[in-house]
């Protein structure tokens, strides 16, 4: 017996795992945030948790959420979501004002270094 899958718009499969990618705001991966992701199966959907600090292309795994096993195993496989972090490409001037608090906040200057500090550097140190 031959079985054909259809390709899914939002989940790809490996074995009994799926995966799928999902955008979020820069806004959702620095502070985190709870998403309702799409389910296959019984369940509609389920409750994600994006976690502070979350990178571009990190990868959150969610057990028992991708297909059953074809084996007659009853076990379902595994889901893996892969975070697409979208960068805005237009920002109002309160929001440039924001990220340029944060910036300066952090010791950054727009140039993208580090600023200098105040105090004696490491070869006047020395020199003295």
């Amino acid at each position: 017996m031959v079985i054909h899958v259809k390709e899914h718009d939002f989940f790809a499969r490996e074995d009994e795992n799926l995966i799928c990618q999902i955008p979020i705001s820069f806004v959702q991966a620095t502070l985190g945030d709870t998403l309702s992701i799409p389910l296959l199966g019984e369940e509609d959907a389920h409750e994600l948790t994006i976690p502070q600090g979350t990178q571009p292309g990190d990868i959150i795994k969610v057990s028992g959420k991708g297909m059953t096993s074809l084996r007659g195993f009853r076990k379902r496989g595994d889901l893996y979501i892969k975070i697409e972090v979208k960068i805005p490409k237009k920002l109002n001037q309160r929001q440039k004002e924001l990220l340029e608090e944060f910036a300066r906040t952090d010791g950054l200057t727009l140039s993208g270094k580090k600023k200098k500090s105040k105090g004696k550097g490491f070869w006047k140190k020395k020199a003295s």
